[in-house]
Parts: C-alpha cells; sequence; structure tokens
C-alpha cells in the first residue's frame, strides 16, 4: 500500500489498484493475508473494511476518486477506524477527507475504535503538534 501512494500518478497504476480492488476473490485473500491497519501481524485475522476504506487509509486520493465513481458507499461502515473518513483521518490525508465530505460522509458517524471522524482527526492533530516540538 505505501509503494502505491507513490505510483499512483501513473493511470495504469490505479487502473491496477482498482482491478485488484474490485476483484473480490483477490481482495479478501489480500485481506486475509496482510492488513494495512497491523502490517506487523503475521495473522491479521478477518477483514472488515472495504476497498474505499483502504484507498482512505494510505491517502491514495485518485484511486478513492475512482472507487467513489464507480459507486462505492462513502459511509460503509467497518476497520479499525469505523469508516473510510476515520481512516482518512488519521492520517491527516486532507484530500480524501475533503472528497469524502463532498460525496457525503457523515462526519458524525460513531463506529471504530475511537468513535468518531472528528476525534480521530483531533487525535491526529494533537499527534502532529506533538512531533513538532
Amino acid at each position: 500500500m505505501d509503494h502505491a501512494k507513490s505510483a499512483e500518478p501513473a493511470d495504469n497504476v490505479v487502473v491496477a489498484i482498482i482491478d485488484f480492488f474490485q476483484d473480490r476473490a483477490a481482495f479478501t485473500m489480500w485481506s486475509r493475508l496482510f492488513n494495512p491497519e497491523q502490517p506487523s501481524y503475521n495473522h491479521p485475522g478477518p477483514n472488515t473494511a472495504g476497498p474505499l476504506y483502504f484507498a482512505a487509509l494510505k491517502g491514495l486520493n485518485v484511486t478513492a476518486r475512482n472507487l467513489l465513481d464507480k459507486g462505492a458507499d462513502v459511509n460503509t461502515q467497518g476497520g479499525l477506524y469505523g469508516s473510510a473518513l476515520q481512516a482518512a483521518s488519521s492520517g491527516g490525508h486532507k484530500g480524501v477527507v475533503q472528497m469524502l465530505l463532498a460525496k457525503g460522509a457523515d462526519v458524525n458517524a460513531q463506529g471504530g475504535e475511537y468513535g468518531s471522524a472528528q476525534y480521530v482527526a483531533s487525535l491526529e492533530a494533537t499527534r502532529r503538534l506533538s512531533s513538532a516540538c
């Protein structure tokens, strides 16, 4: 996922990512073997998040836009953070956050480890301020 971020500007990479995410069998197998939220775990367990969530988590702007254009539900629940909006907020991915909000993401949705997107965003802001000091 980290390499996808740097390669995302290439159109063929975005097409490959979208094709992979839309191949349900491949995505399910990948998410059982690897969880970007917990990459150090040898056995991450079953995945509860979908492609838009992982694109948001890693700040894949073009991929997230394409998934939304293809009908991904902006408010689907799942993953450690609970929603794509919370996942994007956790990483400080402003472009993805703005895109999700423009597509109708519910800023007040509750769920995930931290409860709400507002709480996750405030935690991330606090972390960034602490590391800058």
